[in-house]
Order: structure tokens, then sequence, then C-alpha cells
């Protein structure tokens, strides 16, 4: 069977769809992620962090003081901000996995002071950057139990920033850098 349409038709009916092609998924998509939340435990001190910190599609710059004093080095209880993409990506992380609800996941090290840094590169040698993005507030190393692999086939499958896989220590790595880099075992 052939159907003829007319070219005045065709503009209609292709308008409508693109138009609804356009508008509706945005207006689905803004609307599932005007608010975002983020769920962490600190292994080193104990504390829970479960804020919402985007609002209406506003970042909350109290949630974000509460973010940037809870990723302390702590070790020394010396703060810096927190770049917004890297709590983003956890985000992004913890929605996305497999795990029921928003998985809590549990911070092995969030930011790193210069003076930790250098110490840590002491005792561990080349396991620790000497320009760590954890001392600019852009890389995060994180635990979910059981889960491990799985967390990083998802930041890997983003293809943003770096990721590190650390089995034997029980954690991924993850960063916000220009260019993807993977390191870890396989």
């Amino acid at each position: 069977m052939v159907m003829k349409i007319s070219r005045r038709n065709l503009l209609i009916g292709s308008t409508a769809f693109a138009a609804t092609n356009l508008i509706v998924p945005r207006f689905g998509i803004a609307s599932c992620r005007l608010d975002k939340k983020i769920a962490l435990h600190n292994i080193h001190t104990g504390e829970f962090l479960k804020e919402n910190y985007i609002e209406n599609g506003e970042l909350i710059p109290e949630v974000m003081a509460l973010i940037k004093q809870f990723l302390r080095d702590h070790r020394n209880n010396q703060t810096h901000d927190i770049d917004p993409a890297l709590i983003n990506l956890v985000n992004r992380l913890q929605v996305d996995c497999s795990v029921p609800g928003v998985a809590t996941f549990d911070v092995v090290s969030g930011y790193r002071s210069p003076s930790t840094n250098a110490m840590l590169r002491r005792h561990k040698g080349k396991g620790v950057a000497r320009n760590s993005y954890h001392m600019k507030g852009c890389a995060i190393d994180i635990k979910l139990p059981k889960h491990l692999r799985e967390l990083k086939k998802l930041a890997t499958s983003y293809k943003v920033g770096g990721v590190g896989y650390y089995p034997k220590s029980g954690f991924v790595h993850v960063d916000v850098r220009d260019k993807p880099a993977y390191w870890g075992a396989a």
C-alpha cells in the first residue's frame, strides 16, 4: 500500500513530532533531576552524611559547606572546596548502582592536604600521585561492600574523569579531570 503525504501534512507532522521529542523529554529529565542527594559514610571519623545538595535545580551552598567539612583531611582536619562535578559523579554512581535505594558509599579518602599527600607518597611511593586530584577537591576514594567491581564498571562506563580500581584495598578512586584515565587491576 502506498500512502501519499502532502508536503503541508509532512511539515505539520514532523514539526509536531520534533516538538514532542524536544520538549517532553527535557521536561521529564528536568523534573527527575531537580533534586539530587548524596549519601556517604566516612570510615575514619564515623560520620554519616545524607543530604540533598541540589534542590529545585539549585546547588545548596550550606550543604556544599557540610560536604567540604565531611570530606576534610581526617589526619589534620584541613578542608578544601569540593568540586560540585565530583559530587554529581558520586550521585550518578549512587543512583545507577544496583543497590536498592540510594547506596551509601564508604569514604576512604576525600580531600587530602599537601602535607598528607607528601607523607603518603613517602610511605606508599608510586601509588600516590605527586599532584593528586585529592588535593584539588576533585577526587574521592569510595567503597561499596559486595559491589566494588560494579562500581568500577559504572565509573568507567561514564568515560569521564579518572577511575582507579583497587580490589585488594577494597576501594575505587574516581575524580573529575579533563580526559578519561583508568588504572588498577583489570
